[in-house]
């Protein structure tokens, strides 16, 4: 099994020493990302809005697309498959329902 991770590999621009997860899984997505702030707000030391916050969120939603339109590529076709075959088969229901009144129609006429 392969771990994969999403996040920041990066305190304040510099690696932590030690294992952490970015280090530890066998593909990390968001080497470019860090946790110091972009947003200056009165009353605050630090800055808010770590990169990591915003580029994550991206990251995370894209693979997640990724993810579905594989499983859609996958599983769709058969789905579309089936329910073209369940249509063909009411249709043949409905053809022969209206046939047979028809048919009663005849014989009493």
């Amino acid at each position: 099994m392969k771990i994969a991770s999403i996040g920041p590999m990066t305190r304040d621009f510099l690696i932590p020493k030690g294992r952490t997860i970015p280090k530890e899984s066998d593909i990390h997505i968001g080497c470019i990302c860090d946790t110091s702030g972009q947003f200056v707000i009165p009353g605050f030391e630090q800055k808010v809005c770590p990169t990591s916050g915003a580029i994550n969120n991206q990251i995370f939603f894209a693979l997640s697309m990724e993810i579905i339109e594989q499983f859609f590529g996958k599983t769709v076709p058969d789905l579309i498959r089936q329910l073209e075959r369940l249509n063909d088969a009411l249709e043949q229901l409905v053809a022969a329902q209206e046939q047979q009144p028809r048919d009663k129609d005849d014989a009493n006429a």
